[in-house]
């Protein structure tokens, strides 16, 4: 008696084409959905765009106050891991209001977490029209050189550079074997898909009511901290330099590579402050305080000892250089921060870790630029006396 396979092969055959089209089907649902988020975020952000964002929302056309001043820098200018009133921008207003006896400065947190000079440039030339404005606070350093910012060690030591403490995350580039298949897909979708970030944050919000995002942010952060207590440093995701993307075999080339980073964020802050010249706006460049590079900070994340940081502390006062040659050549009040809170004490309760700052940092930072604002307030705007 002879098999007969036909039918067999109808089956698979069958099988093949209903398991096409439900992947056709499903990959069709979701991206109507990854389209539905795309259009919802670009709608919203279209209707309210009016000038620049803030916590609450965008900034209104009309000041709120005789002097409007918009604060615009990363994540320690927005205030990660505190509440909206306790970012150094919210001190700052309520500081100055009482220093001048009545409600005369209106200070807007318009600082947007890892953002570097390459985007505030272009962001300041479109938004700084859309609305009343006196006077710009350009606050920002950390990001556009936080791929020298050492956590474990010097990261340009090549005989520290072994494949076994590479780190997760490698100066723009993710090297991926060092992530699980769930951090993989979650830290792509989370990137490239906006129905998937927004279905997170909503799961999120859900999971932790009566909370904000910027509050449940803040406590899974305390507990990863937690956690990298409990278990080896290499499972702690940082940023470092990617050697093999930069040819840093000598100092000379090391060099170089700095060098080309102090000539971008050079001209990408010279166009902020001429575009905000251009619309007559003042511009007051801030200095922000160097990091805390202590083992405590990091306690169970660092080996041994406090980190060390010579390569990271050229960086950064290379870019405190080049800010005041851009005050000196544009007649700007520069506000360091960095040595005015060393000048008062540097305290570790100041920092939430090792830039991002607590309350009491804020409201420290807050008076330091106040104090400087106050007379430079009083003499560029004639009335608020």
């Amino acid at each position: 008696m002879l098999y007969n396979k036909e039918p067999s092969l109808k089956n698979a055959r069958s099988m093949l084409i209903n398991l096409f089209v439900a992947l056709v089907a499903v990959s069709l649902f979701f991206g109507a959905l990854e389209l539905y988020s795309r259009w919802r975020y670009f709608q919203g952000t279209k209707l309210a765009d009016t000038g620049f964002a803030t916590r609450e929302g965008f900034t209104p056309p009309v000041k709120r106050a005789p002097l409007r001043i918009v604060c615009i820098g990363g994540s320690t200018t927005y205030g990660y891991y505190v509440a909206r009133d306790e970012s150094y921008p919210a001190y700052l207003e309520t500081i100055l209001n009482k220093r001048f006896g009545r409600r005369i400065v209106e200070v807007q947190n318009s600082g947007l977490p890892a953002r570097n000079t390459a985007f505030l440039k272009d962001y300041v030339k479109k938004r700084i029209g859309q609305q009343e404005l006196d006077l710009l606070l350009v606050d920002c350093i950390y990001n556009d050189f936080k791929d020298f910012f050492p956590f474990f060690y010097d990261p340009f030591r090549d005989s520290q550079l072994t494949e076994d403490n590479r780190l997760h995350i490698v100066g723009t580039r993710y090297n991926w074997k060092y992530f699980n298949l769930p951090e993989t897909l979650n830290l792509f979708l989370s990137e490239h898909s906006y129905f998937y970030s927004r279905f997170r944050e909503k799961l999120l919000m859900a999971r932790y009511r009566g909370k904000t995002l910027g509050e449940i942010y803040q406590l899974q952060a305390a507990a990863a901290q937690k956690r990298r207590g409990e278990r080896p440093a290499e499972n702690f995701i940082v940023t470092v330099p990617d050697i093999k993307q930069h040819d840093m075999s000598t100092e000379a080339k090391r060099n170089a590579v700095i060098e080309s980073y102090f000539r971008r964020y050079r001209e990408n802050t010279k166009e902020i402050i001429v575009a905000a010249k251009a619309r007559a706006v003042a511009v007051v460049l801030i200095s922000p305080p160097y990091p805390l590079m202590k083992y405590s900070v990091w306690k169970g994340v660092l080996s041994n000892s406090d980190v060390s940081d010579e390569y990271y502390r050229k960086v950064f006062y290379g870019a405190k250089a080049i800010l005041k040659e851009l005050a000196e050549k544009h007649g700007l009040l520069l506000i360091d921060n960095d040595e005015a809170l060393t000048r008062r004490g540097r305290n570790e309760e100041f920092f939430f870790d090792a830039v991002h700052l607590s309350p009491q940092g804020n409201l420290m930072i807050a008076e330091l630029i106040a104090d400087q604002l106050e007379p430079y307030l009083k003499t560029r705007f004639a009335g608020i006396q």
